[in-house]
């Protein structure tokens, strides 16, 4: 069983230096914050109608990020169907080991 004089000198008795003294790390900043500080607004309108003319040429993609931007994103509808089969409890038995005693 561990104790004192067991685990004095094995580095259990040490804090560690590696302590996170700041508290939990800051959370990066959303992508929309990061991209204003990347681009200007010159080369925002740019790349949007970049995306814009990929779009009517047919691309489906540029077409789903524009139209997902313009209206939010369309809800994903799950169904879960089936049963469960649930058998009944018929009997239990306890073993008891009076042996040990």
């Amino acid at each position: 069983m561990p104790n004192a004089k067991n685990i004095k000198g094995k580095g259990f008795d040490q804090k560690p230096d590696n302590i996170n003294k700041a508290g939990r790390p800051k959370k990066i900043p959303s992508l929309d914050i990061l991209l204003a500080d990347i681009f200007t607004e010159r080369e925002m309108t740019a790349l949007l109608r970049a995306l814009q003319k990929s779009a009517l040429k047919g691309n489906v993609r540029a077409m789903e990020i524009l139209l997902d931007r313009l209206y939010g994103r369309v809800k994903q509808q799950t169904e879960l169907s089936g049963s469960i089969a649930t058998l009944p409890i018929t009997g239990i038995q306890i073993l008891i080991d009076d042996s040990k005693t």
